[in-house]
């Protein structure tokens, strides 16, 4: 044990250098709080704050989507070119998280051989009620700004 130091404080044999050097820096901190009471309320403040902040990446990821398509036969012209009107038909929220189930919205009278376009309310109701459901979830879309224009794009503003 020729590569260990060894390091003795009052009443406390330490004999890892590590521990040694452990030791040294919390009788450093703590003689720098004594000399500086309200900086160290104010570190310990910060550093609680950090970790109820980093609470947030145990929370459940819970995804949202939205499915289009073009409704065949309803052309909407833009100047002179015809586009085919482009609905939003489904939403859907999802977590890996087993125990929490997903969430779907379709219009009531959708079947599968005929889909029913949403309407814009009854979207942004469904999106403000997902909290009630997924508790404390930290919802991530991808591409959001798609689903936002159909929403939007029917309200009169």
């Amino acid at each position: 044990m020729d590569d260990v130091v060894t390091y003795t404080a009052p009443g406390d044999e330490l004999t890892d250098w590590f521990d040694a050097r452990d030791q040294a820096r919390r009788e450093r901190e703590k003689a720098w709080e004594e000399k500086n009471p309200e900086a160290s309320k104010f570190r310990k403040a910060k550093h609680s704050r950090s970790r109820r902040g980093n609470a947030y990446l145990s929370r459940p990821f819970v995804a949202l989507d939205s499915e289009g398509q073009d409704v065949l036969g309803n052309a909407i012209l833009r100047g002179e070119r015809p586009y085919e009107d482009h609905q939003i038909f489904m939403w859907g929220a999802a977590t890996i998280n087993e125990t929490l189930p997903a969430y779907w919205l379709v219009h009531p009278e959708t079947t599968n051989n005929s889909e029913r376009a949403l309407d814009p309310l009854a979207v942004l109701e469904w999106l403000v009620a997902l909290p009630e459901q997924y508790p404390d979830a930290t919802f991530v879309m991808f591409s959001f700004s798609y689903d936002v224009i159909h929403i939007l794009k029917t309200s009169a503003f």
